[in-house]
């Protein structure tokens, strides 16, 4: 029988299940924060080198390189998703996340991806396990790959992303410190 209180827990709590409470208190409270939350920060983003590598990442709108740029990380909660908007310095990047048959999903432009999300406690982090374009599910061997590492960090905590591509390689990366509001 299902779990009458299950729909008021949030997503990264429904997520991680009883491993939640082991993450650092700092991301439990912004993760569970009724509504959503917001957070800052400064970012170093690099791209992958070359033209056909850096025209994708322009195509795709992703964060411009550059070190110390401002973030502004901002999450509203709507029913069972969560609404993500990344401002890096002038560039915006939206995102829904939500739980799918036991992976965190987030879409970035036509694709999903499916993370299989795990804690301890130092932080989270998140592995790629499969992508759709659309609705269509991508074999592996021709799927961007989308890792994510997050560690508490005095008082807020550390990021790591990386985004690659089949044969290309890295395509962007960001990381930085993050604290809540």
């Amino acid at each position: 029988m299902a779990d009458p209180d299950h729909n008021n827990l949030s997503l990264y709590r429904r997520t991680l299940g009883e491993s939640f409470d082991s993450l650092p208190p700092v991301l439990q409270r912004f993760h569970d924060t009724p509504g959503g939350a917001i957070a800052e920060g400064s970012f170093r983003i690099t791209w992958g080198q070359g033209w056909l590598r850096q025209a994708l990442a322009t195509g795709m709108r992703l964060p411009l390189p550059g070190e110390q740029v401002p973030a502004l990380v901002q999450v509203r909660t709507k029913g069972d998703m969560e609404y993500w908007t990344r401002d890096f310095g002038s560039r915006r990047l939206v995102s829904r996340q939500w739980l799918r048959q036991g992976l965190l999903v987030e879409t970035a432009g036509p694709f999903r991806i499916g993370f299989k999300v795990s804690t301890d406690a130092t932080g989270m982090r998140f592995a790629f396990v499969r992508c759709w374009l659309f609705l269509l599910p991508l074999p592996n061997a021709l799927a961007p790959r989308v890792h994510g590492w997050v560690t508490e960090h005095e008082n807020g905590w550390w990021v790591q992303v990386g985004i690659e591509l089949p044969v290309l390689g890295l395509l962007t990366q960001y990381e930085g410190k993050v604290t809540p509001r």
